[in-house]
């Protein structure tokens, strides 16, 4: 029988301002010792409290154009989460935080060699630090867009 191992957590969020939208970004590597990226808006923009994707059922309402807006990101492997983190003081209780992961098939990740090794796969490579900055700054400059497009009055 194999010794059990003390499981891989989270890193502690880096925090920061973008200094173009003035949002809250933070970015942090995951159980899976990948990048995720987010950007909180505040309680006034218009996709506060939205979900980062709309309802594949047919009995589901269509989505808002807003909703359409937030779902239609360019960022890495599209949006993979917006809500608040409930075991976290680290953010203000009042930020709807959208964010995105750097774990995808064709990115390496450190703690998963195994699924690393796979033939399946094309050379996986790392996204860093940088790599995630670069892509919470376009998140950023999209959730702008929305928030000027669609102020709330």
């Amino acid at each position: 029988m194999l010794p059990m191992r003390k499981p891989y957590t989270c890193a502690p969020f880096t925090i920061y301002t973008d200094d173009a939208t003035g949002y809250t970004c933070a970015f942090r590597t995951n159980a899976l010792g990948v990048y995720c990226g987010y950007v909180g808006v505040p309680k006034t923009h218009p996709a506060h409290g939205l979900h980062y994707c709309t309802p594949w059922n047919d009995d589901a309402p269509p989505p808002s154009e807003i909703a359409v807006a937030v779902e239609n990101v360019e960022v890495r492997g599209g949006l993979t989460f917006a809500g608040r983190f409930k075991d976290s003081s680290d953010f203000d209780p009042e930020l709807w935080l959208f964010g995105f992961d750097c774990g995808h098939l064709d990115d390496f990740m450190p703690l998963m060699p195994s699924l690393m090794s796979h033939p399946a796969l094309q050379k996986p490579t790392f996204k860093d630090e940088a790599y995630t900055r670069a892509e919470i700054t376009k998140l950023a400059r999209q959730r702008k867009a929305i928030e000027d497009t669609y102020a709330k009055a």
